[in-house]
């Protein structure tokens, strides 16, 4: 990564008096005082401000791979187009999933075909406990009848038993009014044993079994019955609806395996890349495109570690592109990061600016400018100024009554070609200009009208 100096923004000040601007032969040994070019040190206003490069890059990317297999029908769009959100980007055929469709659609019918069987048979059954229902009313009426005929027949034979006692009737008659009775006793008897069979399934005690509870209204007594004595069919319905839910949702489930062979884009973007030609087979999680979301990009640059502490986030960033020409771009710093290249130095900066026509491409470069910190007055003289320069330490040479004499400086923040002399010299102080190394400390001069 390239070095960053950290610069300043001459705002304010005096221009730097130059007295001089060329040099001269080497002073001979006898007689000669050599000229020099001096600027005269002038307090200015300056803003410090962080100057770099970098490029754009995307704001966010997606991947799109396919989820199943099959063969690339279609590539609808090529690297650098412009897509939105949802729009179709690709196409994937695969008959193994066409086919499942079809053998679930039939599995589909005949699951609803056997609810349908299940449930006629469980309303046919519910019909036949009505019937019951009502024939057990029928019995109860018949083993009435036959008690009231049986009751009468009773009463009978007691006074032919009386008239027999007496003479008054034949054994063959008592025989065949004894037989009669028996006969009537024996219809009641078998009828009572009929309703009693007819009754299972019906009884209050069934009802109880089944957990239901006392009193109930008639309506519901019948439902009630009608559930219970149907249990076995009505599991069949169950069963039957069951099957016919799960050939839904394997069919809700083939149907969304096939809607994801229809490739979408999933975001608004530039097709950034594309990995695959129409005509080859691909399999799940095979990348066919990479998406990049232009509608905002980063500027990424580097900083020096010693400002990182002057920079936030938040902060504005000029962004000059110079495939726009001299336009500026305002944009934010988005982050900084904690990590330090310990190559170079620099901690890496996005700054996020919007970019709604999509003019700014991945890796534009760019020229970033941050305003560090408050203005403030500063001593600047030129860079040639300086005689020697180690980090933040260097030399230059000073006029005082004819004589040079070297002075150790410290120096702070730079601004294209000037640069801040924090201590060493003073306001109003004579500095030479592109010093010759052979100069010497208290050599006489003489300063170029030049």
């Amino acid at each position: 990564m390239a070095h960053v100096k950290s610069t300043l923004i001459l705002l304010a000040g005096g221009a730097l008096l130059a007295s001089g601007c060329g040099g001269s032969d080497p002073a001979p040994e006898t007689g000669y005082v050599e000229q020099v070019q001096t600027v005269t040190v002038a307090a200015q206003e300056i803003t410090p401000e962080i100057r770099s490069f970098g490029t754009i890059t995307y704001f966010a990317k997606a991947d799109v791979s396919v989820t199943t297999s099959g063969l690339i029908r279609t590539l609808a769009v090529e690297e650098g187009e412009a897509v939105r959100q949802g729009q179709v980007i690709a196409a994937i055929e695969n008959i193994q999933l066409e086919i499942q469709r079809k053998r679930t659609l039939s599995q589909i019918s005949q699951a609803r075909a056997a609810l349908e069987l299940a449930q006629a048979k469980l309303k046919e059954a519910k019909l036949q406990v009505e019937a019951r229902l009502v024939s057990v009313l029928i019995t109860e009426l018949d083993v009435a009848q036959k008690k009231i005929e049986l009751d009468d027949l009773e009463r009978v034979l007691k006074n032919k038993e009386k008239l027999y006692a007496v003479g008054g009737m034949s054994d063959e008659e008592i025989h065949a009014a004894r037989m009669q009775f028996a006969a009537a006793q024996n219809k009641y008897d078998l009828a009572v044993k009929s309703l009693q069979m007819q009754r299972i399934g019906l009884r209050d005690e069934d009802v109880r079994a089944a957990g239901y509870t006392f009193p109930l209204s008639e309506k519901d007594r019948v439902e009630i019955l009608k559930t219970i004595n149907t249990e076995t069919l009505g599991a069949e319905v169950k069963v039957a609806a069951a099957s016919l839910n799960a050939a839904l949702m394997e069919l809700e489930a083939v149907d969304q395996l096939l809607a994801e062979t229809t490739v979408r884009a999933p975001v608004t973007g530039i097709i950034g890349m594309r990995y695959l030609e129409p005509g080859e087979r691909v399999q799940p999680e095979a990348k066919l495109y990479t998406v990049l979301d232009l509608s905002r990009v980063y500027a990424v640059f580097p900083i020096p570690e010693g400002d990182a502490a002057f920079v936030t986030e938040g902060m504005p960033v000029e962004i000059t592109v110079d495939a726009l020409g001299d336009r500026k771009l305002e944009a934010k710093i988005h982050l900084i990061s904690p990590l330090v290249d310990p190559q170079t130095g620099n901690i890496t900066v996005k700054a996020l600016l919007p970019n709604p026509g999509l003019q700014l491409k991945p890796g534009m470069f760019v020229r970033t400018r941050v305003i560090s910190g408050a203005s403030r007055k500063a001593l600047l003289v030129p860079k040639t100024c300086l005689l020697k320069k180690e980090g933040k330490t260097g030399e230059l040479l000073t006029v005082v009554r004819g004589r040079v004499f070297l002075n150790k400086v410290q120096l702070g923040i730079e601004k294209e070609d000037l640069v801040e002399i924090t201590t060493g010299i003073s306001e109003g102080d004579t500095v030479v200009d592109a010093p010759s190394p052979l100069l010497k400390e208290g050599q006489n001069v003489e300063i170029s009208a030049d």
